[in-house]
């Protein structure tokens, strides 16, 4: 059986902290930048919100302009003009992104929804 004196045992445990240490505050950082990366590839924009990770990957849409009256006839979501709000039989326009961490008017069912934050 192997002894380790207390001294060397003392100076393993210390640099075991400080590994788990240095890992717990870069892995975070360095995970981010790598979807931030794949993000980009894809052709897609990191964007903020309050989530744990702090942001996410917004991807474009094929279907950017395309007239809507409900966000299911849309990759991403029915938009409707800022100045929009609660406007029956309306016609908006499909969004640039699948997602977005904002909030904007968006139209449900040809009725836009003032407001509405992600």
């Amino acid at each position: 059986m192997v002894l380790v004196s207390k001294k060397k045992f003392i100076v393993i445990l210390i640099i075991c902290i400080f590994t788990v240490f240095v890992l717990t505050m870069f892995f975070p950082i360095i995970s981010h930048n790598i979807e931030k990366m794949e993000c980009e590839t894809k052709g897609g924009i990191m964007i903020s919100h309050g989530g744990p990770s702090g942001a996410a990957c917004a991807l474009p849409t094929t279907d950017v302009g395309t007239e809507c009256s409900d966000s299911s006839q849309c990759r991403g979501f029915c938009d409707a003009k800022p100045d929009a709000i609660n406007v029956s039989n309306y016609t908006g326009s499909c969004s640039k992104y699948d997602r977005t961490y904002s909030c904007f008017n968006h139209v449900r069912n040809g009725t836009v929804i003032a407001r509405m934050c992600y």
